[in-house]
């Protein structure tokens, strides 16, 4: 093990109308911003949740300023949780903990959903509307240098919370930048880094919508074994929609007009659909079957349209597959063909990559990935490890 990941001068500040909650990690300044109207306290749950996987993936100790409060909560769990993520990944090493204060953390009886305008965000808020006294909206994960975009996705999602008469909390930060730079993906870091601005909010109670469901269950960042061990002392963390499908999801908002139409799938744009992607085109497709309609997306008028979905990785099949049993229900025979088609398709992909790298070994099919320009390949950390 060789010399600690520091994590030092925490600070907390007024920006331009902002509050900036900040610190150095390992050398660089990774920062939060947050609106003025959240009560913030300073504390060092949320970079440690920034820094653990960099911590793991070096086999360094993450040493704490000796300024920076961390929750006796946290630091038992923490190891847990490293059991858990190691687990996923045999690349990553169980790490110590060391310095700071250690002092338990007080909550507030406000309660917080994540919510970007997506079919779980959506369905999350309306199922826990009554409780939910503020949406949370968080720059960085998709289309990092894209502000415009961004000020109009927060503009649309606070006249969308000034419909229910909650607040909006809107989120920048440079975490994917920081994660990026040092090859870590942003689908194993971004659980971690919404647990950790669930609990520097404050809040009582934050919900994690998921897109996993029990019968689906697959090593994910945000997860229902890993996101309640993220709650300190009255700032409970709950991953939310486990029990539910996406169509069933999008079914159960046909009640709530306001959020389907609000509804922001799309994989290239943050502040309006394109209609055309292959996110776009499955959500429409579950409208379509379900027949009903959504002011942020048009009908599908011909279903050649849906033969341009794909599946692009684990986390893709079981929503063709959810859309597969819809078609059944519906009795849309040749939906049933199309969506078997798709699902075939990437099976016989999956399969075929499979055998090559179980005849080249993982090496010599990292090397020809890299030729072939798949730079995923080319993460220090992903959810399943450089050899599986």
């Amino acid at each position: 093990m060789g010399e600690p990941l520091k994590i030092s001068e925490l600070t907390l500040m007024q920006v331009a109308g902002r509050q900036q909650l900040s610190a150095k990690v390992d050398g660089e300044i990774v920062w939060f911003d947050f609106p003025r109207s959240i009560e913030l306290e300073a504390r060092g749950e949320i970079f440690i949740a920034v820094a653990l996987l960099e911590a793991m993936v070096s086999n360094k100790a993450i040493e704490l300023g000796d300024d920076i409060v961390i929750s006796p909560t946290l630091l038992r769990r923490i190891d847990t949780l490293q059991d858990i993520y190691s687990c996923w990944n045999k690349d990553l090493k169980k790490i110590a903990i060391k310095g700071g204060i250690i002092r338990a953390s007080v909550g507030n009886n406000l309660v917080g959903c994540f919510y970007s305008g997506g079919v779980d965000g959506a369905y999350s808020f309306c199922q826990h509307q009554r409780e939910v006294t503020h949406l949370i909206t968080l720059a960085g994960f998709d289309l990092v240098n894209n502000q415009t975009q961004w000020r109009n996705l927060v503009a649309k999602n606070k006249l969308f919370a000034k419909k229910f008469n909650i607040a909006l909390v809107d989120i920048n930060s440079n975490v994917r930048q920081f994660s990026e730079k040092r090859k870590i993906s942003i689908y194993f870091q971004h659980g971690l880094t919404l647990a950790g601005i669930a609990i520097s909010l404050g809040f009582g109670k934050t919900y994690i919508p998921t897109g996993l469901t029990y019968d689906d269950l697959f090593p994910w960042s945000s997860h229902p074994l890993t996101d309640h061990l993220w709650s300190i002392e009255e700032r409970d963390v709950i991953h939310d929609g486990v029990e539910m499908s996406r169509s069933s999801k999008i079914k159960f908002l046909a009640d709530y007009p306001e959020a389907l139409d609000n509804l922001q799938v799309c994989w290239g744009n943050i502040d309006h659909n394109c209609g055309q992607c292959s996110k776009c085109i499955r959500t429409r497709a579950a409208l379509h079957l379900i027949k009903v309609s959504c002011a942020s997306l048009a009908p599908i008028v011909d279903i050649k349209e849906l033969n341009k979905i794909t599946i692009s990785g684990t986390s893709g099949l079981p929503v063709i597959k959810d859309l597969l049993n819809l078609a059944y229900i519906h009795q849309c025979d040749d939906e049933v063909k199309i969506f078997k088609r798709i699902t075939r398709r990437y099976l016989i992909k999956l399969h075929t990559e499979e055998l090559i790298k179980s005849i080249l070994g993982p090496k010599l099919t990292r090397y020809i990935a890299r030729l072939r320009g798949g730079l995923w390949k080319e993460y220090r950390v992903t959810m399943e490890g450089k050899d599986e």
